[in-house]
């Protein structure tokens, strides 16, 4: 009898054991757990419980390589990077492809998220078709919260999600920087994306940093036959140039006399046809990309004094160069130019 009762004492006990252990898997694997990454919990028995939402969750972009023009391609074909950094003119549209990317997404719906962070004037367009910002929330680098629009499964694992909806980015003068980071959260019975948002699980992202070029001041050349040129700096790319001329009547002390000289009263002088001058701001414009080493010939030629001077005084020429990046749209977004099919550039 007593070896009956304790036969039935130990089926008890093994049984409560395996109650046990499936009431500790229902509530790791079903209540509250909200992990970025996928979580694999020891329980006496080998059972092995899936509480995360993911493996890995991180952003990378293709590599941005610097083309001998001065402006940068996309490397598609090769492996992604985790940061790019631009060399770049003020205007110029540079790419950018970031995307996220989900590594052994599980079957617990979730919440995607993506913190865009930027410093400086820089523009670019998130593709909204994919993503909503979520106003009034902001991540652990300070920056905008977007939510992804659809609820990810695990449909999604190994999907590649892009962030822009133009693969581009513009940047101003100054120093930029844009940096993106990912965020994912459990989806639970009543909450929104912006309701279950928080900060406590962000992935590893990528960051994109923009120092401008040096631009080095153009060399105005003096011929000996009185005609002037234009040579751009050391700049390693083509460029696109432009001129302003400025004539004064200066007395003997090099003070500016306070007389305006009229073009074709006081003087006259002709430019190469390769120049033009814009009516609306005053500019001569030469219509070829430069390259380095090359010069921007005849800006000014035939230079002659047609007025009469005031007393003590002559004529005095001044010439103001800028240049600009010929590749990647600078000269449309910072001079206003239309750049032709044959490269040439021209402005109303």
């Amino acid at each position: 009898m007593n070896k009956v009762k304790e036969f039935f004492k130990k089926k008890r006990a093994i049984l409560y054991a395996a109650l046990a252990l499936l009431l500790v898997a229902a509530i790791s694997a079903g209540f509250g757990i909200s992990a970025k990454y996928r979580k694999d919990i020891s329980i006496p028995g080998k059972l092995i419980i899936d509480a995360g939402l993911a493996s890995d969750i991180y952003i990378k972009e293709p590599l941005a390589e610097r083309k001998a023009d001065g402006s940068y391609l996309l490397k598609t074909e090769g492996e992604p990077v985790d940061s790019n950094s631009f060399i770049v003119m003020p205007g110029v549209e540079l790419p950018r492809d970031p995307f996220v990317k989900i590594e052994g997404k599980t079957v617990i719906p979730a919440y995607l998220y993506v913190e865009i962070v930027k410093s400086g004037n820089i523009d670019f367009t998130v593709d909204e078709s994919k993503w909503t910002k979520l106003e009034g929330k902001t991540g652990e680098n300070g920056g905008d919260i977007y939510a992804y629009n659809e609820v990810l499964t695990n449909q999604n694992s190994n999907d590649r999600i892009y962030i822009l909806s133009d693969k581009k980015v513009t940047v101003a003068e100054g120093e930029a920087k844009l940096d993106f980071y990912p965020y994912m959260l459990k989806q639970t019975d009543g909450s929104t994306p912006a309701s279950a948002f928080n900060k406590d699980y962000v992935g590893k992202g990528t960051t994109g940093t923009y120092t401008p070029a040096k631009q080095n001041a153009a060399e105005v050349v003096h011929e000996n036959d009185g005609t002037v040129d234009v040579k751009p700096g050391n700049e390693d790319y083509p460029v696109y140039v432009r001129a302003t001329v400025v004539v004064n009547w200066k007395m003997a002390d090099g003070v500016v006399y306070a007389k305006k000289v009229v073009e074709g009263v006081d003087y006259r002088f002709n430019t190469d046809g390769k120049w033009f001058c814009c009516d609306s701001d005053g500019f001569y414009y030469y219509t070829d990309p430069v390259a380095e080493g090359e010069t921007a010939s005849d800006l000014v030629k035939l230079f002659s004094a047609i007025g009469e001077a005031p007393e003590g005084c002559t004529l005095s020429v001044t010439v103001v160069t800028q240049t600009i990046q010929a590749a990647g749209g600078a000269v449309t977004t910072e001079w206003g130019c239309t750049v032709n099919s044959d490269g040439t550039i021209s402005k109303n």
